[in-house]
């Protein structure tokens, strides 16, 4: 009853932002590409039918200030950092400015070139990028353009729901490849961020060396994604877990960590509080 409520919830909310993103495109006009952002996190070209990332950095100048500063408190000015699922930089710019390196990995062409204008014109000359869905193997794959939610933009998910495909999104063929095999073993990460809608799992399979040398790592973590997008069990996703991380913790209550023998019952708190909208799990080393 709980799921059936959220999700009646949802659709008329997706329905709202879809008419919204209509009308604002209509008034910029169907040529406008982007729209420069002056936000607090930095300055960033932004799709104009986005009412997610880009909406939130237009209109209140930030964008996930509470994760960054937490980021902050983890990270070492000596770190390196991977972020998989980069979108348009918003927080690969901030990371940059306090990590020795930023390795930025987007699948999305269209979003990809905004993120790699984003970077020329924050004058940050510390980041790598690469366009490509990192999974766990090589190829091309079917890639859903998302709109209204350019950041929510996915591979093809297993079972094609409503609020994966509202607003229409373009299908369009990207180049997909291991981590392990794209990334040099001789620069190993310290830091890893995964946000990729969905084919989180499918990346840490693709990335074992890369995950085994990390201090750090947080990884989206959206019940329906796990159900619906990639279609493997909780169970199933925690084994792509490297076993040197022992610590783990809902992104918005860091310091309430659990042993991974706990990870169910932190799971279970997710498709309570977020089945839809999801939250982030904090994997830490004891060291």
């Amino acid at each position: 009853m709980f799921l059936h409520r959220s999700r009646a919830l949802l659709t008329g909310v997706l329905l709202g932002k879809a008419a919204l993103a209509r009308a604002r495109s209509a008034l910029l006009g169907h040529h406008v590409a982007a729209l420069l952002v002056e936000s607090r996190q930095g300055r960033f070209l932004v799709p104009t039918d986005d009412l997610e990332v880009a909406g939130r950095l237009a209109f209140s100048g930030s964008y996930e200030t509470d994760a960054v500063a937490l980021y902050e408190k983890l990270f070492r000015p000596t770190d390196n950092i991977l972020v998989v699922g980069a979108h348009v930089g918003s927080l690969v710019i901030p990371l940059a400015n306090v990590a020795a390196r930023v390795v930025a990995v987007e699948a999305n062409p269209r979003i990809f070139e905004l993120l790699r204008l984003n970077v020329t014109l924050n004058g940050v000359t510390n980041v790598e990028l690469h366009c490509l869905a990192a999974l766990d193997r090589s190829g091309a794959v079917e890639f859903l353009d998302s709109r209204i939610n350019s950041g929510g933009g996915k591979v093809r998910p297993l079972r094609r729901r409503f609020e994966f495909v509202y607003d229409r999104p373009r299908s369009v063929s990207v180049a997909a490849g291991r981590l392990d095999d794209v990334l040099p073993a001789a620069e190993p990460f310290d830091v890893v961020l995964l946000d990729i809608e969905g084919a989180e799992y499918a990346a840490m399979l693709g990335m074992p060396r890369i995950l085994s040398q990390a201090r750090v790592m947080v990884c989206e973590l959206i019940p329906n994604h796990l159900d619906n997008v990639s279609g493997v069990t909780f169970e199933k996703f925690t084994e792509a877990i490297p076993p040197h991380f022992t610590e783990f913790a809902l992104l918005a209550e860091p310091d309430m960590r659990v042993s991974r023998d706990e990870l169910p019952a932190l799971y279970q708190r997710a498709v309570t509080t977020g089945y839809y909208g999801g939250t982030d799990l904090l994997c830490l080393t004891s060291a």
